[in-house]
């Protein structure tokens, strides 16, 4: 008993417990904190059952079944020590406690409870304890494996409508409110860097208590205790706002893509069906007309060379016609498109084109066909350029639900993170477009060793 009485000298709020939880001894400190702060004598005075006063707690307080469970996880010998910090204001201060407990050192199953003052000189863990509760975030503490939630704060109940109490009663609450299409991707990766012990953190979109989906960005902290991970904490940080305003967006930069195909395959129908016509109609009258001339005279061989010149802006207005807006794309589809370009472009180019043009799906969404094209167009407009290559190869392939376009080239190369000429609009633009239908798209390149473009894309994407 003598370090009990020492810390009874020092002011220590303490209890011990004898292997039955009942309150064998107890700290005057303990004494006049609990009747300075309304607590019932008779409950946590001595002779008192102090698993029992947590357990009747419960129906009250969210934190006690976890306390209760700390405690006799310490009782039972499962873990050798429990801490669980908590609010207990006065009338004119904010106050933070943390509860303490240990095994008794010689009574079996005994153990000692200790309320520690852990408030600062200025506060300023609950200025921050506040902080917290004043944003959109939400502190958090689970048990791993199975992420079991011990302690939620009560912001939880502002940004997604459940209690908190109901967080650390309901063990699958959190996995299950996880948007159904996120779950997998959630759980896998936090669990991977969980066992690795390292921090991390993610974004997913979860199911509020109304119904409505939130997003959330998840901070994780790994717990290390005895070499093991035994617990994670983190904070939760609405960004439902933020992803909103990313979406809006990306839907008005959509709609401003598709107002460009829109617009550009109206000059493309003026330039096939007016000016294309207006030409073959100039060169029919012009064939006529050098067909009553004398084959030898001087003006039949103006006509002639006019001739010639007319029918090569007759080409040069359906390749820009073409190149503005495939009638392929519409009525065959992508891979009938992509193989007619190729072809195109190995005549006009004088570069050898291997290409491997997979069947897609006629069904394949619009914007992702559109997108891919467009990104073939520029890989190929980049090569005749800048990269004095003298193959090229195209691949188009179905891959799962996804469809890849895959570039090659055996050119000069250039280095991505320098300031080329080819670091400008033309990767970006192709890199913005393939992002806005949810695909990735990457560059591979070194100088003297070739470029390579690869942008893979759901096949479901878009509307």
């Amino acid at each position: 008993m003598v370090q009990n009485v020492v810390l009874n000298a020092l002011g220590v709020s303490f209890v011990v417990l004898d292997a039955a939880g009942v309150i064998i001894e107890v700290s005057d400190t303990w004494t006049s904190f609990g009747q300075a702060n309304g607590a019932d004598s008779h409950a946590t005075g001595l002779g008192a059952n102090y698993f029992d006063v947590c357990r009747r707690a419960i129906s009250t307080s969210p934190d006690a079944q976890h306390v209760l469970h700390g405690i006799l996880s310490v009782h039972n010998g499962s873990e050798p020590s429990f801490q669980f910090p908590y609010r207990c204001d006065s009338d004119t201060e904010q106050r933070l406690f943390i509860l303490v407990a240990v095994p008794h050192p010689s009574i079996p199953g005994g153990v000692v409870i200790v309320h520690k003052n852990e408030t600062t000189l200025e506060g300023t863990d609950l200025r921050l304890s506040e902080l917290l509760e004043s944003v959109d975030a939400i502190l958090w503490r689970a048990e791993v494996p199975e992420f079991k939630t011990t302690f939620a704060s009560q912001q939880v109940e502002k940004i997604l409508g459940f209690p908190a109490s109901e967080w650390t009663a309901d063990p699958g609450l959190w996995r299950r409110q996880v948007h159904s299409e996120d779950r997998d991707r959630v759980m896998e990766y936090t669990a991977s860097e969980t066992r690795a012990a390292r921090r991390h953190a993610f974004e997913y979109r979860i199911i509020d208590a109304q119904g409505h989906t939130k997003w959330l960005r998840n901070h994780v902290n790994p717990i290390v205790k005895d070499g093991h991970v035994r617990e994670v904490a983190g904070i939760s940080i609405d960004v439902t706002r933020f992803r909103q305003a990313i979406e809006d967006r990306d839907r008005l930069a959509i709609r401003l893509l598709r107002s460009q195909e829109d617009e550009r395959s109206a000059i493309a129908r003026e330039l096939h069906d007016d000016i294309g016509q207006s030409i073959a109609l100039l060169a029919i009258r012009l064939q006529a007309l050098e067909q009553v001339l004398p084959p030898a005279s001087e003006s039949a061989t103006l006509l002639r060379e006019s001739h010639r010149l007319i029918g090569q802006i007759s080409r040069d207005v359906q390749r820009i016609s073409h190149a503005l807006h495939s009638s392929f794309l519409d009525l065959l589809g992508l891979s009938k498109a992509v193989a007619q370009h190729c072809r195109e472009y190995a005549a006009h180019s004088n570069l050898q084109v291997d290409s491997d043009i997979a069947e897609i799906p006629r069904t394949l969404n619009k914007d992702v066909s559109i997108s891919l094209y467009r990104v073939l167009q520029e890989s190929l407009r980049n090569v005749s350029k800048h990269s004095n290559a003298r193959q090229v190869s195209v691949r188009l392939v179905a891959e799962g639900d996804q469809v890849r376009l895959h570039i090659s080239d055996d050119g000069n190369g250039f280095d991505p993170n320098g300031n080329s000429s080819l670091n400008g609009l033309g990767l970006a633009s192709m890199s913005e477009r393939i992002r806005l239908v949810h695909g990735t798209f990457m560059v591979v390149s070194s100088p003297g060793k070739g470029t390579e473009v690869t942008a893979t894309v759901p096949f479901g994407t878009g509307s």
